[in-house]
């Protein structure tokens, strides 16, 4: 499991208004598990009756309409399929399912017998299993019934328990009739609504276990909700496996000038009956905001604002007067690194310096890097700017010369056009290239008689017509290239195989790279280095080095064998676990190359979990087996890179 990495198949990535009919969906797959994140997009025609009987379950972040469009028919799918006949299985927060029962109440309550000769009844229940995700609440409203075709409503707590009037209160909406609980938090003294107002971490208000989806494959699915505001029951989740972590926001204003002021704001009560009588009554009719004291506790917010730590992020995106999403503008006031998100559910246009996502595009998530999945490349994300138009996806790299001026307009980014908020302050120029399956291709004119066609290969065609017919000639990628360009020096490359041959697996990184030596040719500006424990002494080969691959064993708690990818912030943690002298040595020829201004641009640390480091020539079996594994990911990255490395 460890060091596979979890991708992230983007099924659909739109707003909830767009044109383009795909709305929210994305496949989660952590080695041999997958699950359905929210089903908005159209998942038959995307993954099929047979990729969907390949699917864990759907885990669902809220109810609207745009993230779970698709339910129904999965559930019916799931009981009906001739050779797939099973229950779907949820996975979600125990209000939002309690809200998916009552939504999907006129498709799914009813149906035909097996002989089609009667409507029989059905349950929620008989097409769906529930697996809470998150805390359950210790209080909640129930309507009781006294035996004389009388009803009431009522607030209990996990006994049964009736909740006196001091402590909670309903109040049903003068709107539209829906009750919602109010509770009078005891550390605060104010009146409050608990769903709202406190994260799941808290006691006073839920259960201690927050029913953490543990996978066999050993990673972990949480919900979290302290940074979620969008103002119907919601959820965001952590996918972590030991080597990464992952957060989807869902949707939420994510803005940390408003969340300071939800937690700090004591608000005036605006009752319409006396203190006395508010006080006694347990149910009151009218608008629960007249009520309610603070919205976010001290609790909420602090949890909010480091949610996002030591992850990436897919994070939904608006560009203007959005109420329930995160405002373009606003990415300054929130807490989010831009290297370390992929932004989401974007308007159909949209210009953005940070990463947007695109439906159809896979995203591969190692340690706390993400590249696209390109064939058997993977690539990084690297453009100025990226720009969504009539269903297209453009990047735009920066020149001086180019064609296209990036505008900045109240905060929001354009490339210019009809409407009368673009252009503004010119930012920069660009040349602008179309994506077309994670290739990048110079920007065609507008005239309609030239376009790019996908292949089943994988290439792609430049299409063009004319009055005498069409012709295709094979369009090159330029995405390796422009990658190479961003920097003024010219990219070196190093790897480096650490480790002493003498002490079992403590060889193995040097054995990877005398495969590599034996094996493949390597471009003039790749050096593939044994560095054996030589230390300090290396330093003089890192400079001008712009990349740098390390290959070493690791300790990474998991078992002998297991393998890890590492970069950035992680090496120097993951090094701080000392397992033999020379990577005391490593640690500070790292610290001491940063220092000297001679630290690589990126840097990649492959590891393997030895099984021994005790003296012997030979590597135990299950460190043994992986020195291919090593190999092929070395090559991997050099792929990622844009450098081609051919065999002997």
């Amino acid at each position: 499991m460890a060091g596979e990495g979890i991708y992230v198949r983007v099924l659909g990535d739109y707003g909830p208004f767009s044109s383009m009919g795909k709305s929210i969906g994305y496949l989660v797959s952590i080695g041999e598990s997958s699950f359905l994140v929210d089903c908005g997009s159209p998942l038959f025609q995307q993954i099929g009756g047979h990729g969907l009987k390949g699917v864990k379950g759907l885990i669902v972040t809220h109810c609207h309409d745009d993230h779970k469009r698709w339910l129904t028919d999965l559930a019916l799918f799931s009981l009906y399929a001739p050779d797939h006949r099973h229950k779907l299985s949820i996975f979600t927060s125990e209000v939002i399912n309690e809200n998916l029962s009552i939504a999907s109440g006129p498709a799914l309550d009813t149906s035909l017998s097996g002989d089609s000769k009667k409507v029989v009844d059905l349950g929620y229940d008989d097409y769906i299993n529930f697996t809470p995700l998150g805390p359950r609440a210790k209080f909640r409203i129930i309507r009781r019934e006294n035996g004389e075709a009388v009803s009431r409503l009522e607030i209990v707590d996990l006994n049964g328990d009736t909740v006196g009037s001091d402590r909670a209160k309903i109040v049903i909406s003068s709107r539209n009739g829906k009750p919602r609980l109010l509770f009078k938090d005891p550390d605060y003294g104010e009146w409050v609504e608990p769903g709202l107002f406190y994260p799941f971490s808290s006691t006073t208000f839920y259960e201690e276990n927050h029913n953490i989806y543990h996978d066999p494959s050993g990673f972990t699915i949480e919900a979290i909700n302290a940074p979620v505001w969008h103002g119907v029951p919601s959820i965001g989740l952590r996918f972590s496996t030991p080597t990464e972590s992952l957060v989807f926001s869902a949707d939420t204003a994510h803005n940390t000038e408003l969340w300071q002021t939800l937690h700090s704001e004591k608000r005036s009560q605006n009752l319409n009956v006396s203190v006395e009588e508010f006080n006694r009554v347990s149910v009151i009719s009218g608008d629960i905001n007249d009520y309610i004291e603070r919205l976010w506790s001290r609790e909420r917010y602090r949890e909010a604002l480091t949610a996002f730590d030591d992850a990436i992020v897919i994070h939904d995106i608006a560009t203007r007067k959005s109420v329930v999403h995160t405002d373009y503008r606003s990415l300054h006031h929130t807490v989010l690194n831009k290297e370390k998100v992929i932004l989401t559910h974007s308007p159909d246009k949209m210009t953005s310096e940070w990463t947007l996502s695109k439906s159809e595009k896979t995203f591969l998530i190692r340690g706390m890097d993400f590249h696209e999945v390109v064939g058997d490349r993977l690539c990084r994300m690297d453009a100025a700017v990226y720009h969504k138009e009539k269903g297209k996806y453009f990047v735009g790299y920066k020149n001086p010369k180019g064609r296209v001026t990036v505008y900045e307009n109240d905060g929001i980014l354009n490339l210019g056009g009809q409407w009368n908020w673009e252009n503004g302050t010119e930012l920069f120029k660009v040349d602008l290239y179309e994506d077309i399956g994670g290739q990048y291709l110079p920007k065609l004119a507008e005239d309609g008689n030239s376009r790019y066609v996908e292949r089943t290969d994988g290439r792609v065609e430049l299409v063009t017509s004319s009055e005498h017919g069409s012709r295709g000639t094979i369009a090159e990628d330029q995405r390796a290239r422009l990658s190479m360009t961003l920097s003024p020096e010219t990219p070196s490359f190093l790897v480096l195989g650490i480790g002493n041959l003498v002490m079992s697996d403590d060889g193995i990184g040097v054995r990877v790279v005398q495969k590599l030596q034996v094996a493949y040719r390597f471009p003039d500006n790749v050096k593939v280095v044994d560095g054996g424990t030589l230390g300090l002494d290396l330093l003089p080969m890192l400079e001008n080095i712009t990349h740098l691959i390390l290959v070493d064993a690791v300790e990474t708690g998991g078992i002998p064998g297991t393998c890890v990818r590492l970069s950035g912030e992680e090496l120097p943690i993951a090094l701080e676990t000392k397992l033999s002298p020379h990577q005391m040595g490593l640690k500070d020829l790292l610290a001491v190359s940063e220092l000297m201004g001679h630290s690589p641009r990126e840097m990649v640390l492959f590891g393997v979990q030895p099984g021994s480091i005790e003296m012997d020539t030979e590597l135990t079996p299950a460190v043994e087996a992986q020195l291919e594994t090593m190999v092929a990911h070395v090559l991997s990255e050099f792929k990622g890179w844009g450098v081609r490395i051919s065999p002997v």
